[in-house]
């Protein structure tokens, strides 16, 4: 074995030398390999070593004892079907591992086909009574095709209007024309031959220039929305180009101040080397410098005996529980370098002292300091301008050109999509039906002026007269039929309408729930415990088919009698061993005990649950048997403790103390 105590003197000298961290790192090693003599040293005299080991066996007592246990799983599911029928399908058996929405059980193959026909026809039901539903409301129907229909029939409505009323029109005039001077009734006549031809034509023109203007509308739309786009793209481009200039200008102030205060910072630390009283700098310096070196020596000199006392085995390392103060000899380190490096600083000072002050320069660096402080003063008054931001009359120009640029932008756009929607089918509608309107004008004005020209009739009168009370009838009819479509829906049908939907959709969802009750799926990953069906069974509704557990939540419930109540706390070490799993034993813990007090038999006992460690690799069976718990309620010996065996972890026991 190495002597510390003869090194010693060559630790300290390196030490005095000014190369204490080269001492340490000597010590350190001596220190890893054995050189301190601490209680468990393999050079530590054998009569001291048997006594530790006595020690320790005397301290361990064994009180171990058993308590009724059994095993529980803490998460399981029984389950069941909710439909009465008879098995299909068993997929699972005890002792199956599933994962979650596996397929465990199915109902009979008739039962599945009999409910997805009612699922056909329920869904069937509901979009019948949608359907209905859209139908009813007509014009405020969500469905386009069927409000595009009800406009069509509206449109229709108008125009048959439009067209009863202009016939009439026509039947009265006619009868009146009959009444009136043949000759006069047939000028007129002509007139209205003339009038309903120019009314055609208009007609006719107005449509024309109806869809040549729609044409030209989205030729506009989409050229007003190209220059908007254009115009905001250029008010963007001019605010982004403002700023990064201005930014530019501050962060280039900003790094010439710093160099300039650094500078200046210079200048004035070379003028204070001329300080008139360097005579008394210097003697103080050399002053200084003594109690520095004292300082140091005296440092070093508790750092040698702190490492005197380290050879002297005055300490013990930590693994055996004594107080080896690594950081105060760390601290004693440091204060010889402090001290050290203070020496340095004052002989390097001394030596530019020693040299004498420089009067010559004193001009060149007093003129220099002026200079230096007029410039940062200029370039401070620039960046407070320059940090009072960007020119916000021109900024704010900038991006009220944005915003009105954005606008224009939003009104091309919103017009553009206006025009996209295509023609306005109810104006080409309306223009149509005018178009119409006026060839049956012209064509009856027409008509009469022909019967006018080949004379009155007695009996044209009488059936005008007809024709008249007729045309009353269906001008009355096609009124009430349009008022009728454009009130919109009646509000009772669209109720009932409502209502038969809410119906169809509460079958609906009663057939899907019937449906997906004739499946048993796995709510989580676990394992089959019971399964007490076979395809073919007859089953009833909420009747308990299948238990899944999960083997990996496992708790032992057991009954910790009086005389032991005091000997177990939360955290109390076990043993637990499966009947079924025989050689395998699982560590436990104790994790709660009842206040609950339970007689049997006449015997005073109390619920206390055991949380189990799983090892690795081992499967809880679904029924583990008989189990046997033992608590654990004395100190283990040293070796044995999990802290101390190789790898820190031993069998994963929980140690009674934490």
């Amino acid at each position: 074995m190495l002597n510390l105590k003869a090194v010693l003197p060559s630790l300290c000298t390196v030490s005095r030398a000014g190369s204490a961290p080269l001492a340490l790192a000597i010590l350190s090693a001596l220190l890893f390999v054995g050189c301190g003599a601490g209680a468990g040293s393999a050079n530590a005299p054998e009569s001291t070593r048997a006594a530790n080991i006595a020690s320790a066996e005397t301290d361990y007592t064994v009180s171990d004892f058993r308590v009724r246990s059994e095993l529980v799983f803490s998460t399981r599911a029984d389950l069941s079907f909710q439909l009465p029928g008879e098995v299909g399908s068993v997929n699972v058996a005890v002792g199956d591992l599933v994962s979650a929405g596996d397929v465990l059980a199915t109902l009979d193959s008739d039962t599945v086909t009999n409910l997805r026909h009612a699922e056909a026809l329920a869904e069937f039901k509901v979009e019948d009574t949608q359907d209905n539903l859209e139908s009813v409301l007509g014009l405020q129907s969500a469905d386009p095709l069927i409000r595009a229909r009800a406009e069509n029939a509206l449109a229709q409505a108008e125009n048959a209007l439009a067209q009863a009323e202009v016939a009439l029109e026509n039947s009265e005039d006619a009868l009146e024309d009959y009444q009136l001077d043949h000759e006069v009734a047939l000028s007129a006549a002509v007139q209205r031959v003339a009038d309903a031809t120019a009314a055609l034509d208009r007609a006719e023109e107005a449509v024309t220039d109806f869809a040549d203007a729609h044409g030209q509308q989205f030729a506009n739309a989409l050229a007003a929305r190209a220059l908007a786009r254009t115009a905001l793209e250029t008010a963007r481009d001019a605010v982004s180009d403002f700023l990064p200039d201005h930014d530019d200008s501050i962060s280039k102030l900003q790094n010439t101040i710093s160099k300039t205060e650094l500078a200046l910072d210079r200048a004035r630390e070379s003028l204070r080397d001329f300080d008139k009283n360097h005579a008394d700098r210097l003697s103080t310096a050399r002053q200084n410098l003594a109690q520095a070196e004292t300082r140091r020596d005296n440092a070093q000199d508790r750092l040698d005996d702190f490492y005197v006392k380290i050879v002297n085995e005055e300490f013990h390392n930590l693994r055996d529980g004594q107080n080896f103060d690594v950081v105060q000899l760390n601290a004693l380190q440091a204060a010889v370098d402090a001290e050290q490096r203070a020496v340095d600083t004052l002989k390097r000072d001394i030596v530019e002292l020693e040299a004498g002050p420089k009067e010559i320069d004193r001009v060149a660096i007093e003129t220099n300091i002026a200079e230096l402080e007029s410039t940062l003063t200029i370039l401070n008054r620039d960046l407070t301008d320059a940090l009072a931001g960007p020119d916000q009359e021109e900024l704010a120009r900038l991006e009220t050109n944005i915003l009105v640029a954005q606008e224009r932008l939003n009104t091309a756009e919103r017009d553009l999509a206006e025009v996209e929607q295509g023609v306005d089918q109810i104006e080409l509608a309306r223009l149509e039906t005018a178009v119409d309107t006026a060839r049956v004008a012209l064509e009856s004005a027409q008509s009469r002026l022909e019967r006018l020209a080949e004379g009155p009739d007695e009996a044209t009168v009488a059936a005008l007269t007809q024709a008249v009370a007729t045309r009353t009838q269906a001008v009355t009819t096609a009124r009430e039929t349009r008022e009728d479509l454009a009130a919109g829906p009646d509000l009772a049908a669209v109720a009932l309408a409502q209502a038969n939907i809410a119906d169809a959709l509460v079958d609906y969802a009663d057939v899907q729930e019937d449906l997906e009750d004739t499946v048993i799926r796995a709510p989580f990953d676990g394992l089959v415990r019971m399964v007490t069906i076979e395809s073919g069974d007859a089953i009833r509704v909420d009747a308990r088919v299948i238990q899944l557990v999960d083997p990996t939540d496992v708790i032992v419930e057991g009954l910790l009698e009086t005389n032991h109540i005091d000997r177990v706390n939360v955290g109390t070490p076990a043993s637990v061993i499966l009947a079924a799993l025989p050689g395998v034993t699982f560590d436990a813990a104790v994790v709660s005990i009842s206040q609950d007090a339970r007689t049997e038999r006449g015997v005073i006992s109390f619920p206390v649950n055991f949380s189990v460690v799983i090892p690795e690799g081992v499967e809880i069976p679904p029924n583990p048997g008989l189990v046997t718990t033992t608590v654990i309620t004395g100190d283990a010996p040293p070796s044995e403790r999990p802290d101390a065996r190789p790898g820190g972890g031993g069998s994963g026991r929980p140690n009674r103390n934490q």
